[in-house]
């Protein structure tokens, strides 16, 4: 079910009705971040970072690839960038950060001051999500 060579290890996930800025960099040539499903191109230079916004209306799987060539492995460089909806977004989030607090050995508590804070975090995220597309619907309609 996978595609070949588009497919990657950890795919970049991304909240839908969300604006966010991506920074591109490389490390020895120069590289060009591309999907096209999303109209996004942005080269990545060593020495500079460069930035786009994305913002997605729908969740999907979006696909790409490096669109410069780079090297040997040039057709090896997939990008996989994942849109969800703002309530998968945000409990992906607090699920992640409670992991990585396990992980590290967190307090040993029950983690109630932490969990109250992720908690307020999720009802923001949510929230403000909602509200934008009550808006997006609201303006569309005329």
């Amino acid at each position: 079910g996978n595609y070949r060579l588009l497919e990657v290890d950890n795919r970049c996930v991304v909240s839908c009705l969300l604006q966010m800025r991506v920074l591109v960099t490389s490390e020895d040539v120069v590289h060009s971040w591309a999907v096209p499903s999303a109209s996004v191109k942005v080269d990545g230079v060593p020495g500079r970072i460069n930035q786009v916004g994305l913002c997605f209306l729908y969740p999907g799987v979006f696909y790409g690839q490096c669109s410069e060539l780079c090297g040997v492995n040039h057709s090896f460089m997939p990008i996989c960038v994942e849109a969800v909806s703002g309530k998968v977004f945000g409990d992906w989030i607090v699920d992640s950060h409670n992991g990585d607090v396990n992980v590290s050995g967190g307090s040993g508590g029950d983690g109630g001051y932490c969990s109250m804070v992720l908690s307020a975090i999720r009802y923001v995220v949510w929230g403000t999500l909602k509200v934008i597309g009550f808006l997006v619907g609201y303006y569309g309609e005329s």
